[in-house]
């Protein structure tokens, strides 16, 4: 999950709070290695998620430089105005091929194998 650790402890709040027991197991958190965020590991180990973290730096890892979110971002550039951001924002995403999405995870995680076969090392 790339977002603020506050963003990502209210998620867990939010599952905890629903009583959603099935995330306990099988769940691998994806984080940068700001400070905050690395200190929060502990608290993470009582869930029994398994952290990745990335390497000190790894553009290429990066999930809002990734695939689409790349370009997304450089289009959302020269927009100014909320309500213009958010319309385009959903045209674009609406505009992407589904094997679009598909073709962008499946690199992702291929990217995320080279990263754990790389023991952490830099790619």
């Amino acid at each position: 999950m790339d977002a603020p650790i506050e963003e990502q402890w209210g998620v867990v709040r939010v599952l905890t709070a629903e009583g959603v027991s099935k995330l306990t197991n099988g769940v691998i958190l994806l984080h940068d290695n700001a400070r905050p965020h690395v200190s929060d590991v502990a608290q993470l180990a009582r869930f029994k998620w398994k952290t990745l973290q990335h390497p000190l730096y790894s553009p290429d890892l990066l999930p809002c430089d990734f695939h689409i979110l790349g370009k997304l971002k450089t289009l959302l550039k020269s927009i100014r105005f909320m309500s213009a951001v958010k319309e385009s924002v959903a045209d674009y995403l609406n505009q992407q091929p589904t094997k679009s999405y598909e073709t962008g995870i499946t690199r992702f995680v291929c990217r995320g194998d080279k990263y754990l076969n790389a023991h952490g090392d830099y790619l």
